[in-house]
């Protein structure tokens, strides 16, 4: 798997984000870990909530893979949880607490298995990565699933790396067509440069800026968006918080088939479920962001445990042939 290493090893922070459970994030992370450090790396590991345990929390007869810090690595967890490891580690430093404890950084001069609980916030989550990086790691790595896409901000991750897999549906079509929207969520195309976004603004086409209210921002005030869209034309819409899908379907109303674009801060910030960004895009209405992720792989996983299993081949195949550019890579097969 060293393809996967070599597009990732430049990057100092480094997100893995699970398009959902089982479909290879940890196996992906571990990956990763093994090889950065067999090229002499000290990589450092934290998670914006919780991963490592033996088996998964909603089926226990799952077996989830192993994180084993190399000898030198460094750890950002909480301390009882590494007591139950039974793992020699050397406190660092000393965090905020948390449901499982302190959070603490830690070195483990022989290495070891352990669970990881880090910050649950991207600020923190932050915070702790440039700690490990100034105690001496080469590389960081972030666990985080999709629901907890706060690891891949530009804020936080330097590169990111999206694990898929057949644990996402039966239907090998199915999971690249999902796998592709979610990736297209990520490449979302970078806006022309802003002001900060301190709070939330419509630009006319006149340069005036309107500010916008949190009511409107959530959706909750679609007279107002009407409104908005019956003045000077507006250019487009700058949030500083995240964008929900209720007031994109409303600016689409709004602005009647006229050209908007809707600004966020990162792909993090996107949250549709009912719709998708490209079927948002074919009438009018185009999200862009003011800081890109930068997407360095996907990697797959054919197998859903405990259920089915497909072609690893053909996934891979056609995941490469949705996403064109994008390295794909099977992290089961050791394929890509």
């Amino acid at each position: 798997m060293s393809r996967l290493t070599d597009l990732v090893a430049d990057a100092p922070r480094i997100a893995v984000a699970g398009m959902a459970k089982n479909t290879g994030k940890t196996r992906t992370l571990v990956t990763l870990l093994t090889d950065l450090h067999r090229r002499g790396r000290t990589t450092g590991v934290t998670s914006i909530g919780r991963d490592g345990e033996d088996h998964d929390v909603i089926d226990p007869r799952i077996t989830k893979p192993r994180i084993r810090i190399p000898p030198g690595g460094l750890v950002t967890t909480t301390e009882p949880l590494l007591r139950e490891r039974s793992v020699s580690y050397e406190r660092l430093f000393r965090g905020g607490r948390t449901p499982l404890g302190h959070v603490v950084i830690c070195r483990l001069p022989s290495g070891g298995e352990v669970e990881v609980a880090g910050p649950s916030s991207a600020a923190e989550t932050a915070r702790v990565c440039q700690a490990m990086l100034d105690l001496g790691a080469d590389n960081v790595l972030i666990d985080g699933a999709i629901n907890r896409r706060a690891a891949a901000s530009p804020s936080v991750a330097d590169a990111m790396v999206l694990a898929t897999g057949a644990a996402l549906h039966p239907s090998t079509e199915q999971v690249v067509a999902r796998t592709a929207e979610a990736v297209h969520v990520f490449r979302l195309p970078q806006a022309p440069a802003q002001p900060p976004a301190t709070r939330s603004r419509a630009v006319l086409d006149t340069g005036e800026h309107v500010e916008l209210s949190r009511r409107l921002t959530l959706g909750q005030a679609p007279h107002e968006v009407e409104k908005l869209f019956a003045g000077p034309g507006v250019r487009h819409l700058v949030l500083a918080g995240a964008l929900c899908e209720p007031l994109v379907e409303q600016v689409g109303r709004a602005a009647r088939g006229r050209r908007i674009s809707l600004v966020v801060q990162d792909s993090t910030r996107v949250f549709l479920s009912e719709r998708t960004c490209s079927w948002y895009q074919r009438r009018n209405v185009f999200i862009t962001v003011l800081r890109r992720t930068r997407l360095a792989a996907v990697t797959i996983n054919p197998v859903a445990p405990g259920s089915h299993r497909l072609d690893s081949e053909d996934l891979r195949r056609q995941i490469s042939a949705a996403l064109p550019g994008v390295p794909v890579c099977d992290v089961v097969n050791g394929a890509g």
